[in-house]
């Protein structure tokens, strides 16, 4: 059984999690949260219903459910990353043909299938990510995941954008 505690973000400016939830997550969020710019941090807000700290799970955000769950282990900038995933779908990026192209220049013509490896060491946990990830700003951001659309297809390939 999954065991996990919630906190709800207390204002656009005071992102958090309850004092209740002490521990190496909620250290490590509280130190990126401060890293966001206020302007950002009200557009999380806006995207953020829930936070959650995953005792026995990955961090992710559920954008349907506006969750952002936290590792109870989170790696430098993980907190940060996941809350780009809520930034990103309340600014609804990938419906923009614009940042499609950019991501598309940004990564070059890459197979997954080739291009991608298994990061056993890296992380607290294994990821799968491209090789190359010199373009950018992370190599966490290079992490592919199993349904990562609109970017890969059926056939495990790059979607091309005309």
């Amino acid at each position: 059984m999954q065991m996990a505690t919630t906190s709800k973000p207390k204002t656009p400016d005071n992102l958090s999690i309850s004092d209740s939830m002490k521990g190496a997550a909620k250290d490590q969020f509280d130190k990126e949260v401060k890293l966001i710019p206020n302007h950002h941090k009200d557009i999380i807000d806006k995207a953020v219903n829930e936070v959650v700290v995953d005792e026995q799970g990955n961090s992710r955000y559920d954008r349907i459910n506006g969750i952002l769950y936290l590792a109870k282990e989170l790696d430098e900038g993980e907190a940060v990353h996941e809350m780009a995933h809520a930034l990103e779908t309340q600014a609804d990026v990938w419906e923009d043909e614009r940042f499609l192209k950019a991501i598309h220049k940004t990564i070059g013509d890459i197979n997954p299938l080739w291009d991608a490896i298994l990061d056993e060491d890296t992380f607290v946990r294994p990821i799968t990510r491209l090789a190359d990830t010199e373009a950018l700003v992370s190599i966490y951001q290079g992490r592919l995941y199993e349904k990562q659309m609109p970017f890969i297809n059926e056939n495990m390939e790059f979607n091309r954008i005309k």
